[in-house]
């Protein structure tokens, strides 16, 4: 990928995940201005940090695939892997996932956050990554089911060591740069004293660490206690590692849905307790 593949992997990238949540019944996604800068801003974060790992398909002048993987310390994760809609099944996605995947660490340990088509999960099963099923809950938030929480206070760009300690902690691996992307982008840090953080968009949950459950609790319920009345959101890549979180999301009024898989290889499974990140792991 070269910067000026940016606008045009990001309007490809942006059809194949809205048509890639159509297809699986999850809720859209506002699509409008703001939201394609912000993927805009996001490939070009991983095309500064991660060149080597950023990749573009092209047909003739056309883009017409995606993909962009990022390496922290000894972690791989495949940030985004989109392929244009009219051309799907023609063996693109997979070359494009090749391409990333001599980013990776020789043996080292490896994470992707798939989508529930079967095309992508039978790709990276064949790569070697284990499978573990998600699910998201999704819907309105309901403030009354939620109970008072103690010890968690607003973050701040200060408090970036912190994330520094429990992501080597829970993940193995740092991501400091992406934390700082995130917040000039606006979404805001809550922390719970040297045992957690979560990365917040209103009441909707954009990353969560913690070193215990209790922590990660804590921090959850306060993230959906925190948003307007009537906000919508979703909180996604639940695996059946984080049981902490289940009754949390049905207490706020959520719904569960299957919704893809995380995909480890080198891990013993998905991180815990976690709330992944599709872009940022």
């Amino acid at each position: 990928m070269a910067p000026d593949d940016v606008y045009a992997a990001g309007a490809v990238w942006d059809v194949a995940f809205a048509d890639m949540r159509a297809r699986a019944g999850l809720p859209a996604r506002p699509h409008d201005d703001v939201a394609a800068e912000r993927t805009r801003a996001r490939l070009r974060h991983f095309l500064v940090t991660d060149p080597a790992g950023s990749w573009v398909a092209a047909a003739g002048e056309a883009v017409v695939g995606v993909a962009q993987a990022s390496r922290r310390g000894p972690l791989w994760l495949l940030s985004l892997l989109g392929v244009a809609v009219a051309v799907q099944g023609r063996g693109i996605g997979g070359r494009l996932l090749d391409a990333t995947r001599r980013y990776a660490l020789e043996g080292g340990p490896g994470l992707i956050l798939s989508s529930a088509d079967p095309r992508a999960i039978r790709r990276y099963v064949a790569a070697g990554f284990d499978l573990h099923p998600v699910v998201s809950a999704t819907g309105v938030v309901r403030r009354d089911g939620l109970p008072a929480v103690d010890g968690v206070r607003a973050g701040s760009p200060a408090d970036i060591g912190l994330t520094v300690e429990v992501d080597q902690a829970v993940r193995g691996a740092a991501r400091a740069d992406d934390v700082r992307h995130l917040l000039d982008d606006g979404v805001a840090l809550m922390v719970v004293e040297e045992r957690g953080y979560a990365l917040v968009r209103g009441a909707q949950p954009v990353a969560l660490a913690a070193t215990d459950d209790q922590a990660a609790r804590a921090l959850l319920t306060a993230t959906l206690a925190g948003g307007e009345a009537g906000q919508a959101v979703e909180v996604g890549w639940l695996s059946a590692g984080q049981q902490w979180a289940m009754d949390i999301v049905v207490a706020a009024g959520l719904g569960l849905r299957p919704s893809g898989a995380i995909m480890v290889r080198g891990l013993d499974g998905p991180p815990r307790p976690y709330i992944a990140n599709g872009a940022f792991g």
